[in-house]
């Protein structure tokens, strides 16, 4: 038995802080979770009643907390979720409301399970209508064999681990692990915390890695682990996941093979951005990313310290790429998107080499489930109209016209005053077509007086030694849209009408109509093959109230539906997004009558009228402080209609006060 090999690597780790608190414990470490189990199991409850519970955890996206919610505290539908959802919280650490629901101080758990909570709660449900354990899913199963015998059973639920464990040590054999490292010395004071010890122990750095293959393989291949933020909180993923790249920002910094060492970019960074502070791990990021990772690295996107995006293999060198923003980029093939929540962290930077760390990118790989072990699948959140129609403001009728619309013309655009929503409500409009909230399908961008074809469509850019042709992002989403003829895709411009249209679109104004959609033309620069996909819905916006812009011209006119968006203080939709919040009828009143008298004014005078009135997505965020409102209308209000009434300062001056009093 090769336990007698690995001995004293093994007893080596009895004095880690963990260990050594596992074994002096006189209480069994997870009686909670025992007494909860039973409690669990003599529950009795209707068959129908865990039919539709069962149906309910089937929705995406799943929710434990709503769905607890959802039940009267003195419902049997209630006691039962809540019975789970505390059992969950004793066995696995990423279980949902893990804090309110774990009564241990320190929230002990049993294992890191990645078995997600709507699949915990469907079988905890399932196992009270047939009771039968071999109908559990492997982790499920073996975490109920811990706690129906916590003498015999390891807390080490995957199977392929326990097999794993069972052949490096103990000859294959599974049920001798207990009594053998008790043969060697290693036992708690309570016997019965013995599986959980042990399985504390093989799964400490040093130890691991003698049993499992997967973190050896990637040790010799020479392969780096990063985690990268794409932009700010992760907000250019959709972005650059579609253009197969990663890119970083620091642009000023020009072409960073110039940089001769580490110090000599931290200088230049202190120069060009924080002439106060030493940008240490700006400066080391910008280093890693241009010298360090090589082809062939993982890189892990996430979004803050806690949200996973996706997976991808870096397969180019460094580029400095003279494109609008994030200029140093390296081509990556992008494996896997989705969003998972961790329950451990990542480090805040943008870059980090996180090869080292092998428990969290264990964590990384087994969520990725890059090789197929764990069931996962990407998961997003639904979105259907009832959702829009909660959202938005408007009523089911004008809901159906909106798509019927764009169904037929491919070419939509909502106007209105400013406030009513229209870019939330274009990208909702999206979601709700789509069936669920696919970035990866919507592109939004904002038209300007500057924006040219070359922008848009494609043109040739400096890149530091002359000029390249560089494709823009309607040419970039007409493409995927051609690869992808089975699902619709949303282009979104806001302020559609701060654009030259001809100018933008050049020789694909024609092609947008929805009867020439399919059809090929030449590209003026790069003199091959174009057209634009029939699945590809153009929503424009359209401020009414901005003065600064001409009447819009025919081109645009011709190939677009128009449909007005209104203020909407008087619908009920406003009155409960208000309610929701936490806000009170007299103060949803006030706004409503206040807001409606101002824009019974706004209408009326003649050099303004209805496409000035002022939406209610102002009041849509509310805040429970006193000034919540009075901000509003100072800082928001007050300077919209000074530009309106901008030569009337008595008016202006009698309405605010009106609107504060």
């Amino acid at each position: 038995m090769n336990l007698i090999k690995y001995k004293e690597q093994l007893l080596s780790f009895l004095d880690v802080p963990k260990v050594k608190r596992i074994r002096k414990s006189e209480e069994f470490y997870f009686e909670k979770a025992i007494d909860k189990y039973n409690e669990y199991i003599n529950l009795e409850i209707n068959k129908s009643i865990l039919n539709i519970l069962i149906n309910k955890t089937k929705s995406k996206p799943f929710s434990y907390k709503k769905l607890l919610k959802e039940y009267n505290i003195d419902s049997i539908e209630h006691k039962v979720l809540l019975i789970i959802g505390e059992l969950i919280s004793y066995i696995d650490q990423n279980a949902a409301m893990k804090n309110e629901l774990n009564q241990y101080e320190d929230k002990r758990t049993m294992a890191l399970t990645f078995v997600r909570q709507n699949v915990w709660v469907q079988n905890l449900l399932s196992h009270k209508l047939d009771n039968s354990l071999e109908n559990l899913p492997e982790m499920i199963r073996n975490a109920f064999k811990y706690i129906q015998n916590p003498l015999r059973e390891l807390t080490t639920f995957k199977e392929a681990h326990r097999q794993a464990i069972s052949r490096t040590f103990f000859d294959g054999q599974y049920e001798s692990i207990i009594d053998s490292m008790r043969d060697i010395g290693i036992r708690c004071k309570n016997s019965m915390n013995d599986g959980f010890l042990y399985s504390e122990i093989f799964y400490q750095k040093g130890i691991r890695e003698i049993w499992d293959s997967t973190i050896t393989t990637e040790r010799t291949s020479g392969q780096k682990i990063w985690s990268y933020t794409p932009g700010k909180n992760g907000y250019k993923w959709d972005e650059f996941r579609i253009q197969g790249i990663m890119a970083i920002g620091w642009d000023e910094m020009g072409d960073l093979r110039k940089y001769k060492t580490k110090i000599d970019i931290i200088d230049q960074l202190n120069k060009l951005y924080e002439p106060d502070n030493r940008p240490t791990n700006d400066g080391l990021a910008l280093w890693q990313f241009c010298h360090e990772i090589q082809v062939g690295d993982r890189i892990f996107a996430k979004a803050g310290s806690k949200t996973l995006l996706g997976v991808g293999e870096v397969i180019s060198d460094y580029e400095y790429d003279d494109r609008d923003e994030y200029k140093h980029i390296r081509k990556v093939k992008w494996i896997k998107a989705g969003k998972w929540i961790l329950e451990n962290e990542f480090a805040t930077k943008t870059l980090t080499n996180i090869t080292d760390f092998d428990d969290f990118c264990y964590e990384l790989y087994e969520i990725i489930n890059e090789d197929g072990s764990v069931p996962d699948e990407t998961i997003r959140e639904s979105y259907t109209k009832q959702d829009f129609l909660s959202d938005v403001f408007i009523s089911e009728e004008k809901y159906e016209t909106i798509k019927s619309l764009l169904m037929r013309k491919k070419n939509l655009i909502l106007q209105g005053p400013p406030g009513v929503g229209k870019t939330y409500a274009a990208k909702r409009l999206a979601y709700s077509l789509i069936g669920e909230k696919d970035e990866s399908r919507i592109k939004i961008l904002q038209f300007h007086q500057s924006y040219a074809y070359e922008d848009f469509i494609m043109g040739y850019k400096p890149n530091g030694t002359g000029f390249e042709l560089k494709k823009g992002p309607f040419y970039q989403f007409c493409k995927l849209a051609s690869e992808n003829p089975d699902n619709d895709y949303y282009f979104i411009i806001d302020e559609i009408n701060r654009g030259n249209m001809s100018k933008i679109f050049g020789e694909l104004m024609m092609l947008i109509e929805s009867d020439k959609r399919g059809e090929e033309i030449i590209l003026t620069y790069s003199n091959e093959s174009f057209y634009v996909p029939e699945n590809i819905y153009i929503i424009g916006t359209m401020n009414t109230a901005d003065r600064s812009l001409a009447i819009i011209d025919y081109a645009l006119r011709r190939r677009f539906c128009f449909v007005e968006l209104e203020p909407a203080f008087e619908t009920e939709a406003f009155k409960n997004c208000l309610l929701s919040q936490g806000a009170s009828e007299e103060l949803i009143n006030k706004i409503k009558m206040r807001m409606g008298s101002l824009n019974l004014e706004i209408k009326k005078d003649t050099n303004l009228g209805k496409d000035f009135k002022i939406g209610h997505s102002y009041f849509c965020d509310y805040i429970d402080t006193d000034k919540w409102y009075e901000e509003i209308i100072k800082y928001e209000i007050e300077p919209l209609i000074k530009e309106y009434w901008f030569d009337e300062e008595e008016k202006t001056k009698n309405y605010v006060k009106e609107l504060l009093r």
